[in-house]
């Protein structure tokens, strides 16, 4: 992103080292099977990150990278388990106001398959920011993926309504916002995602400062899907507030545990 580095600007730095440290630690203190992470840059910056938490104490050996549109932003998937990468959905397209898009950081698409040998299939997004563009509408631009997330998800659950399927990332939006809600879907669809409703040890749920305006949001989220809710611990799930966040990242991690039935 751009940064001012020693008095130099540069428009695409990558993180500072101190920042690297600080999210390395954190992470590496909750020891994750499964990190889904937004915003990457490329296939080395997530080999990095990788690389660092090996020499922390946690190996997550394999990786999944995937690219949509946008040249620098990307999406994650480091695991402990071996992960199997699914195609390309069907539809990353839509059309806004005459004009035609595609979803700019598309939707990473993966399964690890746990030691238990339980399958689990991880979407990864990273939705339109809320910076204003003049030739289309930010929330709506927000909708459309939401939308063709919401069929990406639907169709693999009618193909296979057991499927544990675990949602993640940065959606950009609030809880009630359309796009929120249509990711979620319709409860009486048999095939609605629920959110786990993260808090802090404070018992706060947000998950983003914007401190040019001094805002904080949640605006991130895990979403499971109806075969994983008995074994989701739902109620324990956590938003990370270790002191290294506000130094590593203006987002704070979720953190989610899975206790598989027998």
């Amino acid at each position: 992103m751009p940064r001012t580095v020693d008095g130099v600007r540069d428009e695409e730095a990558s993180k500072p080292e101190a920042e690297k440290r600080a999210l390395v630690a954190m992470i590496a203190r909750h020891r994750p099977d499964v990190l889904g992470v937004s915003e990457i840059g490329t296939m080395e910056d997530l080999e990095d990150i990788r690389d660092r938490l090996r020499a922390a104490g946690v190996d997550l050996p394999h990786l999944h990278h995937h690219e949509g549109p946008d040249p620098v932003r990307r999406l994650g998937l480091l695991s402990r388990y071996p992960l199997e990468p699914a195609a390309e959905p069907a539809e990353t397209g839509f059309r806004l106001d005459g004009r035609d898009f595609r979803m700019l950081r598309g939707i990473l698409d993966a399964t690890a398959t746990a030691r238990c040998g339980r399958e689990f299939r991880f979407l990864g997004v990273h939705f339109k920011s809320k910076r204003e563009v003049s030739f289309y509408d930010q929330a709506r631009f927000r909708e459309r993926e939401a939308h063709l997330l919401r069929l990406h998800a639907d169709a693999i659950l009618e193909a296979d309504p057991d499927a544990r399927l675990v949602v993640f990332g940065d959606l950009n939006d609030t809880r009630r916002s359309r796009a929120v809600v249509t990711v979620a879907g319709s409860a009486g669809s048999g095939r609605q995602l629920v959110p786990a409703p993260a808090r802090d040890s404070r018992g706060h749920m947000w998950t983003h400062h914007w401190s040019y305006q001094d805002l904080y949001s949640r605006i991130d989220y895990i979403f499971v899907s109806p075969a994983l809710r008995g074994e989701a611990r739902l109620r324990d799930a956590r938003v990370i507030d270790d002191p290294e966040w506000r130094e590593a990242s203006d987002h704070r991690a979720l953190l989610l545990d899975f206790e598989p039935r027998h």
